[in-house]
């Protein structure tokens, strides 16, 4: 009986070990695969020109800059332009109708205290006739 369980705890220790090392090993290759895409991404080379102070000329650096920071940089900027006014629009609409449903409630609820009011107070004029 100690055999068999003994057994049984060995199995999923190696089972667990198993589970363990292959996480790790598909964690490395992804950031491998990464860096070496990071490393084939750059394309995109962008000229800048400064003025160099001490010799007074104007000089020009040529930087790599990685094609899928640049893209979603500027798609996140050119969404946000474009779906601003949408976005506050819908935003308005939305507050529009929920304070118009609670003015409607509001209104409802006051209308019906007025007739209980008049209501009341007719019973009572009948009352004192």
């Amino acid at each position: 009986m100690n055999i068999i369980i003994k057994k049984n705890q060995l199995f999923f220790k190696n089972i667990f070990s198993f589970f363990i090392s292959f996480f790790i090993i598909l964690i490395n290759k992804n950031l491998v695969f990464a860096s070496f895409s990071e490393k084939n991404d750059l394309e995109l080379k962008e000229k800048f020109l400064f003025l160099n102070n001490e010799s007074g000329k104007i000089e020009e650096k040529v930087c790599s800059v990685s094609k899928k920071k640049l893209m979603r940089s500027l798609y996140n900027k050119k969404n946000y332009e474009k779906n601003r006014a949408r976005i506050r629009n819908q935003q308005r609409e939305f507050y529009e109708k929920k304070f118009s449903s609670y003015k409607e409630l509001i209104q409802k609820k006051n209308f019906e205290d007025e007739e209980e009011k008049n209501y009341r107070d007719s019973k009572t004029l009948q009352l004192f006739k």
